[in-house]
């Protein structure tokens, strides 16, 4: 577990906030970027890393040098940013990012010139059974399925019907619904259609006709091309994503054109675009994908790709009907066949009247 801090460390931490500026953008909870420079937008990093190092200790502290900027003022925002804390992301934030912020902003490290030695700020620690029994359970986006933060996939041969049903998992989760029987816990979710998406707008009424109901204000389409291997796009999209949601990309193969989903690199930046998506959103990323052509052998693409899931869908198409099942669940129980169809839906004439 995180020490203790010292009377010295909390005032060297106050000390170093004074001089950075907390009148910034949230961001995605970054504070140094790729090239080794701040970011502009670090307010939720900073929060992030000095959790991360003191815990609930210097949680006023922290509040206080938030509350300097009037994006902040009414502590709202303060206590959702403190309350998304992850000790087990994969990516922590360090509290020597924060030290080097201030340093930049003209901060000498305190009065004698140098940072205190840091009790919770060693980039590496050791977990002994009490941290590891106080680290929150894994929440579930879909029970049993899908985690709420994390990447995974939904994949299967064509004209199998897993768009379709990547579609009304996505509806479903934006209405807290139950999907065939395993629970969902409600969120914002947005669904990037990069392959038909002419027929989105049939899509929405044929699901709204057949289930009698509106698609939820929660759920959201974009039908813009979008690659997930071009850093700055997959920054410009996380700019409108909602934090905390999930983001349904239909289909990984449209999202990579003239990536070799084969090649280790390639499908290594495809990764990374998704990876990214997850960290800016704090939510769960989901494509599309397909099988090769020995459906047997899985999701097509290097081995990379199905190893990094928290979770994967496979969809079956067979003489007998369709049917999915959970190919992939961390710490779940995999491979539970669920049959589904596919229903025909009058949607009246179009604009040739037929």
């Amino acid at each position: 577990m995180l020490a203790t801090p010292t009377a010295e460390e909390l005032t060297v931490l106050e000390d170093a906030l004074s001089h950075i500026t907390s009148d910034v953008l949230r961001g995605s909870g970054t504070i140094i970027g790729p090239d080794g420079q701040p970011v502009p937008d670090y307010w939720f990093g900073v929060i992030l890393a000095c959790r991360r190092a003191y815990g609930v200790a210097v949680k006023e502290i922290v509040r206080r040098w938030s509350q300097k900027s009037p994006r902040y003022g009414d502590g709202s925002g303060f206590e959702h940013a403190w309350s998304q804390y992850d000790p087990a992301h994969p990516k922590p934030v360090n509290i020597g990012s924060v030290f080097m912020l201030a340093k930049l902003a003209g901060w000498t490290g305190g009065n004698n010139g140098a940072v205190a030695p840091l009790s919770g700020g060693y980039r590496f620690q050791l977990l002994d059974r009490s941290a590891i029994m106080a680290q929150p359970p894994l929440r579930w986006r879909v029970k049993r399925l899908f985690p709420e933060v994390g990447i995974g996939a939904i994949y299967g041969p064509s004209c199998s019907g897993k768009s379709f049903l990547g579609f009304d998992l996505g509806i479903s989760i934006a209405a807290g619904a139950s999907w065939f029987g395993y629970r969902t816990a409600a969120c914002p979710v947005t669904y990037v259609i990069l392959e038909g998406e002419a027929g989105l707008r049939n899509r929405v009424q044929a699901w709204e006709t057949h289930n009698c109901s509106t698609i939820p204000p929660g759920f959201k389409a974009m039908a813009q091309p979008f690659q997930l291997a071009e850093t700055g796009q997959v920054e410009e999209l996380g700019v409108i994503l909602p934090q905390g949601g999930v983001v349904i990309i239909d289909t990984l193969n449209r999202s990579a054109p003239g990536l070799d989903e084969n090649s280790s690199q390639d499908m290594g930046r495809i990764l990374a675009g998704m990876k990214r998506l997850q960290e800016i959103t704090s939510g769960l990323v989901l494509v599309i994908h397909h099988t090769g052509k020995d459906a047997s052998k899985g999701l097509r693409g290097h081995s990379s790709l199905h190893a990094a899931l928290d979770g994967a869908i496979e969809v079956e198409r067979s003489t007998n009907g369709r049917c999915w099942s959970a190919a992939k669940v961390k710490d779940g129980e995999d491979g539970k066949a669920v049959p589904f169809a596919l229903h025909v839906v009058d949607l009246g004439t179009d604009l040739d009247g037929v």
